[in-house]
């Protein structure tokens, strides 16, 4: 099974269930960017507690490994649990959305992309990719998260919401590295 197969199955479910989510990171930054090969699916997730029954009697063994209890603490904190498809190694990666504004700004603003044919899924909005990676690159300082933002600049800038960015970025701490990428391609 290829990640986008398994793209697929997931986001089939998560519509039937009426799942409040889009896809993040490195599928969304290859949308709006640069394609490049990914093993993981990054989900932003709306869920509670009390969906948490419902949801994982869908990943039962031996095709799917899901801790609980990871699951469990992941709401509780509006942290991060994932689930394995055992047979292709493949990993879903489960953001819990903590509701706050920044989320319930990128909610209200996913765009759906067609990934192949009949594949239609909710992706962050190129903003909001530029912004969190302005936020993992200040706390990691990985260069792919820049180019990746070069490369969102480059393709779907005419999507991107400067006046959006700059305050989030500025809200984030992290307006110098949105001004450093702005010099860097002549924005």
């Amino acid at each position: 099974m290829l990640a986008i197969d398994l793209l697929a199955k997931i986001s089939a479910f998560l519509d039937r269930e009426g799942c409040q989510y889009f896809v993040s990171r490195s599928v969304a930054s290859s949308v709006w960017g640069e394609p490049r090969f990914t093993y993981d699916i990054d989900i932003i997730i709306f869920l509670r507690m009390g969906q948490l029954p419902e949801f994982t009697r869908h990943f039962v063994e031996p095709e799917w490994y899901l801790s609980t209890e990871a699951m469990r603490r992941a709401l509780e904190h509006d942290a991060q649990f994932n689930v394995l498809h055992v047979p292709s190694g493949l990993k879903i990666d489960f953001m819990c959305s903590d509701n706050g504004p920044f989320d319930r700004e990128r909610f209200a603003r996913f765009k759906r992309a067609e990934l192949r044919p009949g594949l239609l899924v909710p992706i962050a909005a190129p903003d909001d990719v530029i912004i969190k990676k302005l936020v993992y690159y200040k706390g990691g300082l990985s260069p792919k998260h820049l180019r990746d933002i070069g490369a969102i600049m480059r393709v779907s800038g005419e999507f991107v919401h400067t006046e959006y960015v700059a305050r989030w970025a500025t809200h984030f701490g992290v307006a110098d590295v949105w001004t450093l990428c702005k010099e860097q391609i002549g924005w």
